[in-house]
């Protein structure tokens, strides 16, 4: 009985055959005639998007590191970005209900980036002169050996409006930068004892060769923020956004392979700020080319802990780590950014 029920009816079987014709023909006119959807930044087609991005840009800036003693300060040396070029990309997917989360990766190409400085307000070996006479000053050529940019941030779209999408994040932000100093002079005025004798900028500067010194800073940063995109047109939006925290961590190496030490410095409580601004230009359907500007400031308190460690193997006290109890170690890195990317949308 089941065989005889799978037969085709040999008197009725064009009828329906005809009808579903007919119907998919219909279908057909009506998709062909449909005037295409105008979409706000919130609207979302599919339950999970996903677009992928490639970027490069330069950051231009300074990186200090600053070593206090009491309430002035003994030491600062200068690392310019001048300009650290970099190159990666970002991933970014949504869901269903204004989920959005964004990765982004990025690598410096190493280059020269400027000139390093290390000034010093006090002969190391004796007590220190009163604040505000420089008694030391060096300078090197500066080359980017390193820089990794790494950020993560996961937020949820509200729509205001079919043309505005407000943005809470929050984010995890991870940054590493290394330098060399290479070749230059220094200008020591001879130091006896005291009082000591001032720096001049007409100081008698000796040569100095090979690495001078290495330095590298490395920063995690849990973060909060807020990203408005607004859509100006059909093929062209604006995106604006702040992240900022109080609680900027920061280890940083200081190597003076000339001198045989290295220097660890280990900070917390930083207060990092970077807005951002970026225009976005659909060129087809699922693809855009944007630009970015922004501005990076991080800033270290003056209450960080200092290890040396001496790296002469000939040394009696070679790879023993000394804290420095009298000292307190700070630093910073500030830099304008603008930056290029071509983004696809799946």
């Amino acid at each position: 009985m089941g065989r005889q029920a799978d037969r085709p009816n040999p008197s009725g079987g064009s009828r329906p055959r005809s009808l579903a014709l007919a119907a998919a023909l219909s279908l057909i006119a009506a998709a062909a005639s449909a005037q295409p959807l105008t979409r706000g930044p919130g609207d979302r087609p599919s339950p999970i998007t996903l677009s992928i991005e490639a970027d490069s840009g330069v950051l231009w800036g300074m990186a200090k590191e600053l070593v206090y003693v009491g309430s002035y300060k003994l030491s600062e040396l200068d690392y310019p970005l001048q300009p650290l070029a970099y190159a990666g990309g970002r991933i970014e997917i949504g869901a269903f209900g204004g989920l959005d989360a964004t990765v982004r990766f990025d690598a410096g190409i190493p280059s020269k980036s400027g000139s390093m400085t290390d000034s010093d307000w006090d002969y190391i070996d004796y007590p220190p002169i009163p604040p505000g006479v420089q008694t030391n000053f060096s300078q090197s050529d500066s080359y980017l050996q390193r820089a990794i940019l790494f950020d993560a941030r996961i937020g949820w779209k509200i729509a205001a409006s079919p043309a505005l999408v407000i943005e809470p994040f929050a984010a995890y932000k991870y940054l590493d930068i290394k330098w060399s100093a290479q070749n230059g002079y220094l200008q020591y005025p001879p130091q006896a004892s005291p009082p000591y004798t001032a720096w001049s900028p007409s100081e008698a500067k000796v040569p100095l060769y090979g690495t001078v010194l290495t330095y590298s800073q490395t920063f995690m940063i849990p973060a909060a923020g807020i990203r408005v995109i607004g859509r100006v047109s059909g093929s062209l939006s604006i995106e604006g956004s702040v992240a900022l925290s109080p609680f900027a961590f920061l280890n940083d190496v200081d190597e003076h392979p000339l001198r045989y030490l290295a220097f660890y410095d280990s900070m917390a409580g930083g207060f990092y700020f970077e807005p951002e601004l970026a225009v976005s230009w659909q060129a087809a359907s699922n693809f855009e080319l944007t630009m970015r500007l922004s501005y990076l400031s991080i800033v270290e308190p003056n209450t960080g802990t200092t290890v040396m460690l001496d790296t002469n193997p000939n040394d009696a006290q070679y790879g023993i780590p000394t804290l420095l109890t009298g000292q307190n170690s700070g630093g910073t890195l500030s830099a304008f950014g603008a930056e290029v990317g071509a983004r696809l949308r799946m």
